[in-house]
């Protein structure tokens, strides 16, 4: 065989072996991805009420006349007047109660899982007192471990610890009448391993290891508080939703 026949029999094997070999690596990147993929834990939507279909996607109201809770066309409206300490919603809906058939504590939430909450709120006030409180119930030693505020202006986290210890995580402006869209990550743990995650407008503005379990726990939603009373606030809250994650 001529010599410039036999140059470009060698080039054109070596080519194919590079095409084979790119191949093989190729699926192997594939392979290591989807075992990645397949490794993150998968949520789980649990909860995504309707405003239309009216306030029972809570599993109780807990607001005194002549405040009241009610629900819109796409959000629901905690109306609290002067002279009312508390208008909230207490947790979410669940078929046949909580996993100690509880129906009045709703769905059973339980430590070692990562739960994610996503809602927007809004409100007329400057000071609206507590909007949201991831709830402890009897027999706990962490009363809430964690909270949002709406007080003079601004929207703040606090991570309250156990013997009612408030330690003010993050602050922001609230603006009145504004929605602001609140994402919250919460791995419930009873030691200092658990984690809170905070995204407000779709900017992550605070994230640390907390205990975040207690004997029970539960979300609270609406406008709460003492130092409150005697101010008049409504709050709005639109798009809410929750996921969870073994």
């Amino acid at each position: 065989m001529p010599d410039h026949k036999k140059k470009r029999r060698r080039l054109a094997l070596s080519a194919a072996g590079a095409l084979v070999a790119a191949a093989g690596s190729a699926v192997a990147v594939s392979s290591a991805s989807a075992h990645l993929v397949g490794s993150a834990p998968t949520a789980k939507e649990i909860w995504k009420p309707d405003p239309a279909q009216g306030t029972t996607a809570f599993s109780g109201l807990d607001c005194v006349s002549p405040g009241a809770v009610t629900a819109e066309r796409d959000a629901f409206l905690f109306d609290r007047p002067a002279g009312v300490k508390r208008c909230e919603a207490r947790s979410i809906s669940a078929t046949g109660g909580d996993n100690e058939g509880r129906p009045d504590l709703g769905y059973g939430f339980s430590e070692g899982k990562r739960y994610h909450l996503h809602w927007k709120v809004k409100t007329d006030a400057s000071d609206a007192g507590t909007v949201f409180q991831w709830k402890s119930h009897p027999n706990a030693r962490q009363n809430y471990p964690v909270l949002l505020k709406v007080e003079d202006g601004r929207l703040k986290l606090f991570k309250v610890a156990p013997g009612e210890q408030w330690n003010l995580a993050w602050s922001a402006p609230m603006p009145r009448n504004q929605y602001r869209t609140i994402d919250l990550t919460l791995k419930t743990s009873t030691s200092s391993d658990g984690e809170v995650s905070l995204s407000v407008d779709g900017e992550q503005v605070s994230h640390f290891a907390w205990r975040t379990w207690d004997s029970l726990n539960r979300p609270q939603w609406g406008t709460y508080g003492a130092d409150v009373q005697d101010k008049a606030a409504k709050v709005w809250l639109a798009d809410l939703r929750i996921s969870e994650a073994g």
